[in-house]
């Protein structure tokens, strides 16, 4: 079994989840201009975010930044998301070989976290379980992609743009549901790739 890590207030309205692979370059733009986006609905108490793990395989270093996250969730409440959001905006600092151990202890110190600690328990792996358990619900959701995200249940691929944000989480909070897309399904897909690409 593994731990899904949740911010904001559980009773919120609106339930956000993210995918997500720490060392996926469209992440970091999502940390960059989705994220603050996001910020001041979870403040009001409207939004929760729940956060899964789903390193690419073709990121050699994205599990080591998920191990390392999930080791800072057990220095301090909110470790996880401090940990999760440094190494998305501080990408080119740890996901090289040559610089993936100094990047993530100095991420660590400049977390306030107990580096030796931390590095510890990164080398010790111990959710394993918890990371499996976030690509075992990609699976399940057929997720391929990283940013992706589930907005009460309604997938969004890809960093989404911060006027995009507020008008779903406004509509979701109110209940307002836009159209049922006109012509067929395939359009409507073909669509929404061509606008989050």
């Amino acid at each position: 079994s593994g731990r899904a890590h949740v911010l904001g207030n559980a009773d919120a309205l609106v339930t956000v989840e993210e995918f997500v692979d720490l060392q996926c370059p469209a992440c970091a733009a999502s940390a960059q201009y989705t994220a603050p986006a996001l910020k001041p609905f979870i403040d009001a108490g409207k939004v929760r975010i729940i956060t899964y793990h789903l390193p690419l395989p073709f990121h050699e270093q994205a599990l080591d930044g998920a191990m390392f996250a999930e080791c800072a969730s057990d220095q301090r409440p909110g470790g996880f998301y401090a940990a999760h959001d440094a190494l998305l905006l501080r990408q080119s600092e740890w996901t090289s070989a040559s610089t993936l151990r100094g990047g993530l202890a100095k991420i660590a110190d400049d977390l306030k976290l107990n580096g030796p600690q931390v590095m510890a328990c990164y080398d010790a792996g111990p959710y394993v379980n918890t990371i499996s358990h976030g690509v075992k619900e990609a699976m399940r959701r057929q997720v391929r992609a990283t940013p992706t995200y589930f907005i009460n249940n309604v997938e969004y691929r890809g960093a989404l743009q911060p006027a995009k944000v507020g008008q779903v989480l406004r509509d979701a909070i109110t209940g307002d549901r836009a159209p049922a897309p006109a012509g067929p399904l395939w359009k409507k897909q073909l669509n929404d790739t061509l606008r989050n690409r």
